[in-house]
């Protein structure tokens, strides 16, 4: 089998590439005895093999899973036997044997971290690297207790941004649902007999039953079109270039950008906070941080950021070049944080201001949505109303003139 490795050494610097070995184990065991921090090992995929794993892994199971782990280690359990309670407590058939295979793993010897790194599809980079940290300082309680309270915050987070935006995306779906059927089924009825009439419809009706004839003789070619304009979005987003130019335009839209660019500072404060405060020194703390950011923009200011950091330069020297990316006021308190030696306290009030600046524009745009939602369907069902109406009232007015 071929691999594909991120891997880290003692000083920071990554590396990347490509390995064959016929056993995961060993290909770890060699990387680690190396002295190599393994980020990410994935089987290479082949490009002909379709795998159907429908079950995953969810925020909430990894979020228990490190909870319990904490407190039974705090009761003094040893490793297999919390792992082994753990695997009865899942519900996931999928995570019991994962949750098995690590319970063997570390009753023959091997470290959770690395009995961990054999699942990086679930354990992500940042657990992975504060479980180690927690396993070389002894403090491996702490530690997953740190990565508990991280992985709930940004669950909760997620949640408070996804309800927010229930009800425009109920109402928009509803909407369309209706209109579809409207067209598909009520229209075309109406459309013949608004033809079949001797008197000619007024234009907003012609426009109507144009619209209408020309979505069902062409509406093949509009899925298809529809269908390719999305998997051809799909296939350039995932081309790193196009990517980043496409996150580029996300930030610099009216409302949303906003948003989402406070987003990303919450992220970039509560992760690397989460870490220093851990214990983990800073070049390593950004090195995660580097590899758990997903905005693509942001991950290229991460390396910039670490670049300066290795040169003796501080976080805020970066940051205060990227006023796009960066409010000056968050450059100005990390750079105040630095200044004065408390960069993780100011690091956890950027990532509870940001959050909390996060809520409240979510909340805004939400209620700001729904009278123009309202006004939107109100002038479509306002269109659908009187193009179906008109003709009527026209063809009744033809009536009484001939009489």
């Amino acid at each position: 089998m071929i691999f594909n490795y991120t891997i880290s050494n003692a000083q920071g610097e990554m590396k990347k590439g490509e390995i064959e070995g016929s056993d995961r184990e060993e290909i770890i065991n060699n990387f680690v005895s190396e002295g190599y921090f393994i980020v990410s090992l994935k089987i290479k995929k082949k490009k002909i093999n379709v795998i159907f794993d429908f079950e995953k892994i969810s925020d909430l199971d990894k979020i228990y899973f490190f909870k319990n782990l904490s407190l039974m280690l705090r009761a003094g359990l040893r490793i297999p036997e919390i792992i082994t309670t753990l695997s009865e407590m899942v519900k996931s058939s999928k995570f019991k044997k994962i949750l098995e295979n690590i319970r063997k793993r570390t009753e023959g010897g091997t470290s959770l971290h690395n009995a961990l790194s054999f699942y990086p599809e679930i354990f992500s980079p940042l657990m992975l690297g504060l479980v180690k940290l927690g396993e070389e300082t002894g403090q491996l309680e702490e530690a997953t207790d740190h990565l508990h309270g991280l992985l709930f915050s940004r669950y909760e987070f997620k949640k408070e941004i996804k309800s927010a935006m229930i009800y425009p995306a109920t109402v928009i779906f509803l909407s369309v649902g209706v209109f579809v059927s409207i067209f598909l089924f009520l229209v075309p009825k109406l459309a013949k007999l608004f033809t079949s009439l001797a008197v000619q419809p007024p234009l907003i009706t012609r426009i109507f039953i144009w619209s209408i004839d020309f979505f069902q003789k062409n509406i093949f070619y509009i899925f298809i079109t529809f269908m390719m304009l999305v998997l051809g979005y799909i296939l350039l987003y995932r081309q790193k270039k196009i990517k980043i130019f496409f996150q580029k335009i996300d930030l610099t839209l009216p409302v949303m950008g906003r948003i989402l660019k406070k987003i990303n500072l919450s992220y970039f404060a509560k992760n690397l906070g989460l870490l220093l405060k851990s214990g983990m020194p800073i070049e390593k703390a950004l090195i995660l941080n580097l590899e758990i950011t997903e905005n693509e923009v942001y991950k290229q200011k991460v390396e910039d950021v670490l670049t300066a950091v290795r040169k003796g330069n501080t976080i805020a020297s970066i940051l205060n070049q990227s006023p796009k990316e960066f409010t000056r006021s968050f450059a100005k308190t990390i750079e105040s944080g630095e200044r004065s030696g408390n960069l993780i306290e100011s690091l956890s009030y950027l990532s509870s201001f940001y959050e909390g600046e996060v809520e409240r524009e979510t909340k805004d745009l939400t209620i700001a949505l729904e009278p123009i939602l309202l006004i939107f369907v109100g002038l479509i069902v306002a269109f659908i109303a009187i193009a179906i109406i008109a003709p009527i009232y026209q063809y009744i007015t033809a009536i009484d003139v001939i009489r």
